[in-house]
Parts: structure tokens; sequence; C-alpha cells
């Protein structure tokens, strides 16, 4: 909840084959968004594939540990 009340949460799945634009529609969406003030977040999964090693026989490598980088602004967010 934030001080001005709660705000709901939505979330946009783009899914298609490969090459389609699906992470150029992705940056399309989020400049919009950004055009008008919704605060928002991008996050291109293609790098969820970028694995080692790559599982047999998965052409796309899918991890099974994800790793995520972030700031902590202050205590109480630890």
């Amino acid at each position: 909840m934030h001080a001005d009340g709660p705000r709901d949460a939505h979330a946009l799945l783009l899914n298609g084959t490969v090459g389609v634009g699906k992470a150029t529609v992705a940056e399309a969406v989020g400049d919009l968004l950004a055009d008008v003030g919704v605060p928002h977040a991008v996050i291109g999964l293609d790098w969820l594939r970028k694995s080692w090693p790559a599982p047999l026989g998965d052409r796309f490598s899918f991890a099974t540990r994800l790793v995520l980088a972030g700031v902590i602004e202050d205590q109480d967010e630890r």
C-alpha cells in the first residue's frame, strides 16, 4: 500500500514466436506508459534463457536458478 492509497497491480505478458517483435512492443508500451506518467517496469524474459550450462535438448536454455540485481534504499527494505 502506498501513502496515497492502494493501487491496482497490472501485468501485460507478450507472447509469440521468435523474432515477431515482443521486445520491441514491450519497449513501445513502456514508452507510452512513461509518456502518461504511469510507474512501470519493462522486463525482457529473454534474459532467463541465458543460463549455464544449457540443458540438453532445450534450445531456449531456461535456467533453474534466478539471479536478481537491485538496490536496497534503506534498512527497512532488507
